[in-house]
């Protein structure tokens, strides 16, 4: 049997900022041999590749650059492929058909589409396996933004995550806020009733969440708003139902 790794569930954690070191050493002691970041692999969408052999080949400007590659729509946080649009788009393919650059020039895109630029490390991913790591999957060193060097696995997400667990092992600053809060307030958060009428009235009639994880900004936020949950269960929903899948 054979399952997409995109198809696949993972565990999502969320921790304090400050003690997320602490989360790390846990499972570096738990699951030795076991445990390493994922690396993030970054490629050339179409609208990318476009924009740049516009720029590169043509000579365009910025500026008239973008405003073809704006032709190519991105749905979901993902552009269409080059292949797909001009089969779909009209206007798309009316710039193709006008000067034979523009096919060229499309061409070219379509060739680089996919081409991977940079490898990272994934900002919370964490690959769990069963077996020791070098039984399982190739890794290697790779340095984050920050300087620090992490063993990392030599796949991205989708193909981890059909040999072992991926985990988003993800620091909030809103837990540290939660938490120094209730400190000055001389309160402990375990005592909060998340069903209190006060929550939803509040969430009800503003659209100020500032602070509030998931609903500050965006689609869940507006989603929010617009639903006016009652408890935790309703406030969930919302969050659930603007997820892009």
């Amino acid at each position: 049997s054979y399952a997409d790794g995109r198809a696949l569930c993972d565990i999502d954690v969320e921790f304090s900022i400050e003690r997320r070191h602490e989360v790390k050493e846990y499972i570096d002691a738990k699951y030795p041999s076991r445990s390493a970041k994922i690396s993030n692999i970054t490629a050339l969408t179409g609208k990318t590749a476009l924009k740049e052999v516009l720029k590169c080949f043509l000579e365009w400007n910025d500026e008239d650059a973008k405003k073809v590659s704006d032709l190519i729509e991105v749905h979901f946080g993902k552009a269409d492929k080059l292949d797909e649009v001009s089969e779909k788009s009209a206007d798309y393919k009316a710039w193709v058909a006008e000067h034979p650059s523009h096919l060229e020039a499309h061409n070219k895109a379509l060739a680089l589409q996919g081409l991977v630029t940079h490898k990272g490390v994934h900002a919370s991913g964490l690959f769990l396996s069963y077996a020791p790591l070098d039984e399982t999957l190739p890794t290697e060193l790779t340095t984050d933004k920050e300087g620090e060097v992490h063993l990392t696995t030599a796949y991205d997400m989708d193909t981890v995550a059909e040999l072992g667990v991926k985990a988003d092992v993800r620091s909030l600053k809103t837990l540290d806020v939660r938490e120094e809060t209730c400190r000055l307030a001389g309160i402990k958060s375990d005592d909060i009733d998340i069903n209190h009428p006060s929550i939803y009235d509040y969430i009800g009639r503003t659209r100020l969440y500032y602070g509030c994880f998931q609903i500050e900004t965006g689609l869940a936020g507006d989603a929010t708003f617009k639903a006016k949950p009652r408890d935790i269960e309703q406030l969930s929903a919302c969050l659930a139902i603007a997820r892009p899948g």
